[in-house]
């Protein structure tokens, strides 16, 4: 009789610590499928907030071409191209230089303003003007198209000028350009400058 009862106990003990078991691994079972769903919720939302963004950038695009920003702002995107410098140009004091600036829109006094689409046709413009100034040496008559009459003394400074005396991007190019070779289009506040350096000591 006490075997029986011995039995019974060891079978009670036995289906608790079952039952125990069995709560623990389905309380295991439940947290695994709550994070489980959480992190299939968290990729769908991701995906979807990546395709919401996918979407709306055409139009930020868009809508950042109709926009006007300072023309030095675009410098970034527009870079000029590697300048190849005379082997003494870093002891140049002084230079002069004759230049052409072409602007998007019509050139004005001070920093000019334009969209992107304008400062692309000016700069493909730049690069024609360059070309023919090149092949052609007819800057008096360039001139008289791509002058800019309101440009300032730092953008077209006039006679021999030293460092500090120019535009930055126009400075760069002049203390560095051999004499006589003709600069590709330099982005600066007021349009694209292509220079020429007649002199330097």
């Amino acid at each position: 009789m006490a075997s029986v009862r011995d039995d019974s106990h060891r079978l009670k003990t036995a289906s608790q610590h079952l039952m125990v078991n069995f709560g623990e691994d389905h309380r295991t079972q439940r947290l695994q499928n709550f994070e489980f769903r959480l992190a299939i919720g968290l990729v769908i939302g991701a995906a979807a907030l990546a395709t919401m963004a996918w979407y709306r950038q055409p139009a930020q695009r868009a809508n950042w071409k109709r926009q006007e920003a300072p023309l030095i702002s675009y410098a970034p995107r527009f870079k000029e191209a590697e300048l190849k410098c005379d082997l003494h140009s870093s002891v140049r004091r002084e230079v002069r230089v004759r230049q052409l600036i072409v602007a998007p829109g019509a050139p004005g006094p001070g920093p000019a303003h334009a969209t992107y689409g304008a400062m692309q046709a000016a700069y493909v413009q730049a690069k024609a003007v360059r070309a023919e100034w090149e092949a052609s040496g007819a800057f008096d008559t360039l001139e008289q198209q791509f002058g800019n009459p309101n440009a300032g003394s730092r953008s077209l400074p006039p006679g021999l000028f030293r460092r500090g005396e120019a535009l930055a991007a126009v400075e760069r190019a002049a203390f560095c350009l051999p004499v006589h070779e003709i600069s590709p289009p330099i982005l600066a506040e007021d349009g694209f400058h292509i220079i020429e350096v007649l002199e330097a000591r």
